[in-house]
């Protein structure tokens, strides 16, 4: 299996490290709020892919897992 992740740089939202991890920030909280709540997840679960949205609500980038 194989974690993908991306994130398109230059509109004016995502412009700073700072805007780039912030978005790593909410992939992962994701990530472990699923994890907190009990989910199992399965690669099915987690076919995505699954938008990443900047604070202006611009779709930014995708993650998913790939087999």
């Amino acid at each position: 299996m194989e974690f993908r992740l991306t994130i398109k740089l230059g509109n004016a939202a995502m412009l700073t490290p700072a805007d780039i991890a912030e978005q790593l920030e909410r992939v992962a909280a994701d990530l472990q709020n699923g994890i907190a709540a009990g989910d199992a997840y399965a690669p099915a679960d987690l076919a995505g892919p699954f938008g990443i949205y900047n604070q202006n609500g611009n779709r930014v980038g995708a993650w998913e897992v790939t087999e």
